[in-house]
């Protein structure tokens, strides 16, 4: 989650949250959580510590055991989700940058395994890139809906409260940022012969994004 993403997610929650105040986030994807507290402190201010000051429980869940992470689940596995409707409600539902990292092949099915384990007036926010660099992670499924192409994959059971595509900035931003040894190892990685193919596509792609912003889509709606 970039510092730009950090910032709407916060200001969303400010705006959503206040007549219903929500009891559990749970936070699907979230990685190393440890090293994300270090390296993307804005995470931790802008959302989960406001989340918090109000009472809010912060669940974090990831495929795999990293640190951080409460509870291992598998989002095309509806068994493994269950936990959640054992939280106290209303609850929030999170995915930030986890839909592209998900086979295509499944997307519905993850869709399908969400909508049934949230009850009526439970939150959802989905977060994906729009404008965005290939990034295998393992994998990269190139999922860059608009908004409105996103909220339409969850469907109708949702009363949407926004929907938008906004900028995170770009690779030149980064690029600027880097040290001059960095920068160098950044160029000739495009060069090196033993990489994978999947990693050079990456590294050729996001040069293609020096000159453009990167851009995300969000929704963020209420179980109906």
């Amino acid at each position: 989650m970039r510092e730009a993403e950090s910032y709407l997610l916060g200001s969303m929650l400010k705006n959503h949250t206040v007549r219903i105040a929500p009891k559990t986030c749970v936070n699907f994807g979230c990685g190393d959580v440890v090293k994300l507290k270090g390296r993307s402190p804005h995470i931790e201010k802008n959302v989960f510590s406001l989340l918090e000051s109000r009472g809010c429980r912060v669940v974090h869940s990831d495929f795999q055991k990293y640190s951080g992470v409460e509870v291992v689940c598998d989002l095309t596995n509806l068994k493994s989700l269950q936990f959640v409707e054992e939280l106290p409600a209303p609850k929030i539902i999170l995915l930030s940058n986890v839909l592209e990292h998900i086979p295509k092949a499944y997307l519905k099915k993850v869709v399908s395994n969400l909508q049934s384990i949230m009850s009526k007036g439970d939150h959802l926010i989905v977060t994906v890139p729009y404008r965005y660099p290939y990034h295998p992670d393992p994998i990269d499924n190139l999922f860059r809906p608009s908004s409105e192409e996103l909220s339409n994959l969850f469907g109708n059971n949702f009363d949407w409260l926004e929907m938008k595509q906004f900028d995170i900035g770009s690779y030149q931003d980064e690029f600027s940022k880097m040290s001059l040894k960095k920068r160098l190892g950044r160029f000739l990685r495009l060069f090196w012969p033993l990489q994978k193919p999947k990693r050079y596509f990456s590294n050729m792609h996001r040069l293609t994004f020096l000159y453009r912003n990167y851009a995300s889509s969000v929704i963020y709606g209420i179980k109906n």
